[in-house]
Formats: C-alpha cells, structure tokens, sequence
C-alpha cells in the first residue's frame, strides 16, 4: 500500500508552523489546510481528481480578503518577494494583483520563457495587446498608428516649440539626410521633429 501524506499547516498570527503528518492507503497525496489571522485558507493540494488550486474559504459575492504569497517569514518586501492577490469585493484593492520582489539590490524582476519559441504576453480581456517574441521585438497588436507626428518644420529649431503636441525627440540634419542625428526635444540644431501626437 503506498502511503497517503496528509499535511496539516497552522500558521497563527506569525507563530511557527506545526506540522502533523498521518498514513493514509491507495494513494500519495498531499493536503494542506493554512490557518491565519482573520481568516482561513483551504484547499487540497495534488487532488488526484483534478488540478490544485489555493484559495481563501470566502463566499461568491464577499471576495474581501486577500492573499499573500511570501519568499520570506513574513508578507513584507523587507522579508523578500511577494505575489499579493486581492479578492473581488475587497474594500480597497478589489480584484487586484501585485508582484514585489525583495527590497534588496539583487531583487530584480525576471520574466522567462524558457522555451526559444515561446513569448511573453501583456494581454486585457483575454486577447494580447503586446508581445515579445522570441527574436526580442515588441509587437503591438493594434492596426491603426500610435498617433504620433512627424513634422517637417523651421530648420535649427527645436522641438519643443514646433510640435503643439510633446515632442519626443529631433533630427539635425546637418551631415545630410543619410547621416541624421538624433538630439533632444529642445536641443536648438533639430530639423525634423517626431510629436508624440497628431503635429
């Protein structure tokens, strides 16, 4: 008979985590019960009858709590990285979701696709709105133009004063139109001016 492992988790206003363990028959799983001030979280872990799941016990329609995932000893980015999920009636971050590292200098932020043919998504709705595909470009998923201008204006001008929209940046062209540079919104030698808008 292979053993069933049934792990009780307790973990009551920051006191250390007690551990029981039973024998079960039929097969190995695991079951985790979490106990927390104002609240508890349940849910079994390696269900043979379905996929795994972590959740608080609230109700449909009384989504208030939240739920913090620590690399730390305790919820804060001074103890290490965070994954914090907000319920969707909870009173101030509804249906949110935070990802801090640790407030270290070594706490970077890395996304990885680990495949070479795969890409990482921002995506609203369900659809992708921008992709980086595995060549390292980001792609938009809109057909129509950002908006932005390009204006063809008073030579050795800048643009901070050519574009009636932000000017993002100018080009002298004083080395020729092959041989642009690209200056400042206000640098005073531009030619051509791009607008982070219509002109």
């Amino acid at each position: 008979m292979r053993r069933l492992l049934n792990l009780v988790i307790s973990v009551i206003a920051g006191l250390a985590l007690g551990i029981a363990t039973s024998a079960l028959a039929d097969r190995e799983s695991l079951q985790a019960f979490v106990v927390a001030t104002g609240g508890t979280f349940t849910q079994l872990l390696g269900n043979a009858s379905g996929d795994s799941q972590i959740f608080t016990n609230t109700s449909d329609g009384s989504d208030n709590r939240a739920l913090a995932l620590s690399g730390g000893g305790n919820s804060g980015t001074d103890r290490g990285a965070i994954l914090l999920m907000y319920g969707n009636e909870h009173a101030s971050q509804a249906g949110r979701i935070y990802l801090y590292t640790g407030n270290v200098s070594t706490g970077n932020l890395l996304l990885n696709a680990q495949n070479t043919s795969a890409t990482v998504q921002l995506m609203v709705g369900g659809s992708a709105k921008w992709t980086i595909n595995n060549t390292g470009e980001m792609l938009g998923a809109g057909t129509s133009t950002i908006g932005w201008a390009v204006v063809d204006g008073t030579d050795n001008t800048a643009c901070s004063s050519q574009c009636t929209s932000p000017a993002v940046f100018g080009f002298n062209l004083a080395a020729g139109a092959t041989a642009p540079v690209i200056v400042g919104p206000s640098d005073a030698t531009a030619d051509i001016c791009l607008c982070a808008g219509a002109s």
